[in-house]
């Protein structure tokens, strides 16, 4: 490996690492041989000798092959060519006989040395070979081959080779913690030779049904076939020679039809039988052909007769012991009519690999429901990405989710070449942003799009992963449902039969007062119609603010209104009903809603709590009250009294579920004879508020020009991205004096409120517990907008558009008109190194993975500056940011102008006054006790550096110091 100390090139390779293995022992005087084998295979593939690097390993060697030769080129000579030279070496050599071989192949950057490669990827590979994947794959004697997820789907996925792979999990730290990996057995290829078929079937896309029939008549009369899409595709060139699967046939059949592209008779060799078979008339590329049979126009029958006498008949074909009568016939449209394969990728930086791989095992219930076909993962690295790559899995996928993180949002993949192809109205993908942590993604090109879980809400914010999980997974589901039309109404030809009753937009979708046209009723709706009804019951709904309280209580009192009468609301926000509330214990009479309880007077609340005692007591029959407030009105109502808390019947409106928000997108859609192009987004959108499902609905039906019922069924656009940022900046004129307000109650050099905005537009119900008194006044025009619990410790937005507003803005707009800059969090751990000890980085950040998940802090080093970004900027915000910060010491560090006179003081200066935890790691030597460092006490034990211990030695002392920070921190 390269030494320590010494600055390696970073160079792109294609890596296969071969390790031998023989039953009677002896490997080692056989592995010179190895070498020869790989050299030799890759030879006979065309692949220059100068264009690949041989270098031994411990137990066979490792080839590096020059980017400039094809990947796909490199995987044919280890799975052919050197399967073919092993077969060979065995039948020649008895040393050889029972020998097995076991190879890793993946590309990427490693680093290089004159005459030497390593670096992380490199070892990586070659543990490959030794993984427990490999060690079940090697059957007996062969060749046993492992490649990672994206090698396989860059190279092999779509090809006659993919089958013989099957995709498993290891682990491995370096290329990105529990990775898929697909290993092809020893046994699926014969070492002697490959076995041929009698037909290979070749197509397009667009005749895929009728490429099966012809191979399902073939195979019924006794021949062997393949279907192989691969020859036509796309980005094949002319004359690049065959395919491995019609390199195995016999004969080779093109399905000719108007699809066939013109120009790829010209790509079809001429050493093997290439005859075609025209299903529709077509012309183009059949004009090459020297046979062709036109089965255009024939029913099944005839067609099945004529391509039966056209290639040999029926041949090894037993007798039918039944009747005589044939058996049915699958006709292509059969084919055609099956399910829609529909697949989903799951995008997501490797930092975030643990959150994407339960993602993707969580959506595996989707496939079982038969929504999606598969479902994989595609980690993003940066640098692959600077490069320009597309990945396949992307490109096959129907369904794309973003894991948005700040480590997805540093490879800069948002803004990449692959995402604005996927973007594209014309790539016909669904995209899905899944918030996994808090980063500012809005502004990014996807930043339009309505993400997971609801409301936007990051999966670490959540109580728990598995509530947030199944919250992605519905969203999920109901978004694939509308993308697939399966949960689109019919469009009408003509104006519905008979006409539908005319409703007017604000009666259907109202911006205030109470919906009844799209109300939906919760779970617990019959249990609160029958707490009404009782005699001396004392009825409570809290929740946030715009969650649907008045409009339950107002659908329930008029299922009833016959035995509960007219109901009064009284609301504590009014100066006139606040009179009349205080005289509710001597005046009262019928049936009294009190809303917005929070806002009473204490001494109010306190009465009415022993008003409804009495009204307990006496058990009435005429008067009833119920009272309705935010979170926590129940349990300031009763206090300690127990009396009172057997008679308290307490409904608590939480965020609503996606269903019943499709449910009244539904009803919306049947009053107004409409259908939202995007119902799943509008859904994802309202984040589980009724009303704010309204407010979007409002807004696409006025943009669209409907003001009331349509006479014939009409789509409704549903461009969130325009509509999100205009309903919001129509609320920005309401609510940005408010804003500015409440950033004025701090001190110039305070930022306490704008903080508390920005949690507030970050929880899910716009409650926020203080952990700190809030001493100041709310001003009027907060007021109105913002509730201040002094009694419970919190604040808590009174007004559910006002949470809105708060949600669509960006934190930027919220310091502008607060004029105030938030504290900068100190999550981050800082990696100071010099660019000479940059593999000692690469091996620290190894063993600092685990704890950047355990501890939620982002491991930063100058290596993870994304591209175009200012390498200045970059450096001030990340030690701005360091809560630890790990200096590695060696002479290179100590005599670097940038670390000793720039950012060493700066961190210094930060563990003075208690904000960054300063650890030296010594990994050189170097004049460390006569620095500035030398106070603070980690180093490896006895005194020696780390360049001075053996290899198990290093990897011991660096999970030391690892288990050591751990304990610092959870320590606080």
């Amino acid at each position: 490996m390269i030494g320590v100390g010494k600055l390696a090139e970073s160079v792109p390779r294609t890596v296969v690492s071969v390790d031998l293995a023989v039953p009677a022992g002896g490997a080692e005087e056989l592995l010179p041989g190895v070498a020869a084998l790989v050299a030799g295979a890759l030879t006979a593939a065309g692949v220059d000798p100068g264009s690949f690097d041989v270098q031994e390993s411990a137990g066979g060697c490792t080839a590096l092959v020059r980017p400039e030769v094809a990947e796909s080129d490199v995987a044919e000579a280890v799975l052919a060519g050197l399967t073919e030279a092993l077969a060979a070496r065995i039948a020649e050599d008895a040393a050889w006989h029972g020998a097995r071989l076991r190879a890793a192949v993946h590309s990427g950057k490693v680093s290089a040395l004159p005459g030497r490669f390593g670096g992380p990827l490199l070892r990586a590979v070659e543990s490959l070979v030794y993984s427990s994947a490999m060690e079940e794959a090697q059957h007996g004697a062969g060749l046993a081959v492992i490649t990672t997820g994206s090698f396989y789907d860059r190279v092999l996925r779509g090809t006659a080779r993919a089958n013989e792979f099957r995709p498993v999990r290891v682990h491995t730290e370096v290329l990105g913690t529990t990775a898929r990996i697909w290993t092809r057995s020893a046994a699926s290829r014969s070492p002697a030779g490959v076995e041929r078929t009698d037909f290979a079937v070749v197509r397009v896309d667009a005749d895929a049904a009728w490429a099966q029939w012809i191979a399902f008549q073939l195979e019924g009369a006794g021949f062997s076939t393949e279907i192989d899409a691969h020859a036509l595709e796309p980005g094949r060139a002319a004359g690049a020679g065959l395919t491995a699967a019609a390199d195995r046939a016999e004969r080779v059949i093109l399905v000719v039809s108007p699809a066939l592209n013109r120009r790829v008779g010209s790509a079809l060799p001429a050493s093997r039988q290439v005859s075609g078979v025209r299903v529709t008339p077509a012309d183009g590329a059949a004009e090459v052909l020297p046979e062709v049979l036109d089965l255009s126009g024939m029913g099944a029958t005839d067609a099945r007769a004529a391509l039966l006498r056209e290639y040999g008949g029926e041949r090894r074909q037993p007798a039918f012991p039944g009747s005589g009568v044939p058996e049915p016939v699958v006709e292509p449209a059969a084919v055609e009519e099956a399910p829609r394969q529909v697949g989903a990728v799951v995008v997501h930086a490797v930092e975030d690999a643990d959150f994407a791989d339960d993602l993707e095992d969580s959506l595996l219930t989707l496939e079982t429901e038969g929504l999606l076909s598969w479902v994989d993962v595609r980690p993003v690295h940066a640098r692959a990405v600077a490069e320009g790559e597309v990945d396949g899995l992307v490109r096959d996928a129907d369904v794309v989710l973003l894991v948005v993180s700040r480590d997805l949002q540093s490879t800069r993949y948002g803004s990449g070449e692959e995402m604005r192809l996927v973007l594209r109205r014309d790539s016909g993908k669904l995209v899905v942003p899944v918030v996994y942590r808090a980063t500012p993604w809005e502004r990014q090109p996807f930043g339009h799009l309505s993400a997971l879980p609801t409301g936007a809400r990051p999966v670490v914010d959540w109580r728990s992963r598995d509530e947030a999980m199944v919250s992605v997974v519905d969203g999920v589901r109901l978004a694939v449902r509308q993308h697939l039309g399966r949960d689109r109404p019919e469009p009408a030809a003509r104006p519905v039969e008979p006409a539908p009753r005319i409703r007017a937009l604000d009666e259907v979708f109202p911006l205030a007062g109470v919906p009844t046209v799209t109300f939906v009723e919760p779970d617990w709706f019959t249990e609160l119609r029958m707490a009404l009804r009782q005699p001396g019951l004392a009825v409570v709904v809290e929740g946030p603010a715009g969650i649907g309280k008045s409009t339950v209580l107002h659908n329930a009192v008029e299922r009833d209104r016959e035995l509960l009468g007219e109901a009064v609301v009284l609301r504590a926000s009014s100066h006139a009903d606040l009179a009349r509330i205080r005289r509710l214990p001597r005046e009262h009479s019928g049936l009294v809603v009190v809303d917005d309880f929070q806002r009473l007077p204490g001494e109010v609340q306190d009465e009415l709590a022993d008003y409804l005692k009495l009204l307990a007591d006496t058990g009435s029959r005429t008067d009833r009250l119920v009272l309705a407030g935010l979170t926590g009105t129940a349990t300031r109502l009763v206090g300690d009294g127990v009396d009172l808390a057997a008679r308290v019947r307490v409904f608590r409106v939480g965020q609503v579920s996606e269903e019943l928000v499709r449910q009244l997108v539904d009803k919306g859609e049947q009053a107004l004879n409409i259908a939202f192009a995007d119902k799943a987004g509008i859904v994802r959108a309202a984040g589980g508020s009724l009303l704010t499902t309204q407010m979007l609905c409002w807004q696409l039906v006025v943009d669209a020009r409907i003001t009331e019922t349509a006479p014939t069924r009409t789509d409704v656009p549903a461009d969130l991205g325009v509509t999100l940022p205009r309903v919001a900046a129509q609320l920005a004129t309401r609510y940005e004096g408010a804003v500015a307000a409440f950033g004025a109650l701090d001190p110039p050099t305070e930022s306490r409120c704008l903080e508390l905005l920005l949690e507030l537009g970050n929880s899910p119900t716009g409650d926020l517990r203080l952990t700190a008194p809030f001493p100041h006044a709310l001003p009027d025009v907060v007021s109105r907008h913002l509730f201040h619990d002094r009694r419970g410790g919190r604040l808590v937005v009174d007004d559910p558009q006002f949470l809105f507003y708060l949600r669509q803005s960006s934190r930027e707009d919220l310091v502008g008109l607060t004029g105030r800059q938030p504290a900068v969090p100190r999550d981050q751990v800082f990696l100071c190194h010099s660019p000479q000890d940059v593999e000692w980085l690469q091996r620290l950040e190894v063993h600092l993975r685990p704890l950047e998940r355990k501890a939620q802090l982002n491991i930063w080093s100058d290596q993870r500056i994304p591209l175009g970004t200012s390498r200045k900027e970059a450096v001030n915000d990340a030690l701005n940011r360091a809560k630890v910060a790990l200096v590695l010491v060696s002479a290179y560090s100590l005599g670097s102008d940038l670390i000793v006179e720039e950012q060493l003081p700066r961190l210094l200066e930060a563990a003075g006054r208690g904000g960054c935890l300063i650890v030296p790691v010594l990994v050189g030597p170097s004049q460390f006790l006569s620095s500035e460092l030398a106070i603070y006490d980690w180093r490896p034990r006895g005194d020696r550096t780390l360049s001075e211990m053996s290899p198990p030695e290093q990897e011991r002392q660096l999970a030391d110091l690892v288990t050591l920070l751990t304990h610092t921190i959870e320590r606080g």
